[in-house]
């Protein structure tokens, strides 16, 4: 049984440990998927903390985001 066809959009690679992801365009809007990224933000801050790994990414994923929605200004405060 042969592999799915991937759009190459959907592939993108871990900032930190440089493995490959692949992402669901079904899973949310947007909108919705900005809201997840903040949310998920927000937990790891009160989780573990302002350094940690898992806070950084979420810092990093939440201004990718917004940078591929052409709002840099949204971006800016998470870069």
């Amino acid at each position: 049984m042969q592999a799915p066809v991937v759009d190459p959009r959907w592939r993108s690679v871990c900032p930190h440990r440089e493995y490959p992801q692949q992402f669901n365009p079904l899973f949310a809007t947007a909108e919705d998927y900005a809201e997840i990224l903040r949310h998920g933000l927000e937990h790891s801050r009160h989780e573990k903390d302002a350094d940690h790994r898992e806070t950084l990414a979420h810092l990093v994923a939440l201004a990718a985001h917004y940078e591929q929605l052409g709002q840099s200004e949204a971006a800016r405060p998470f870069a």
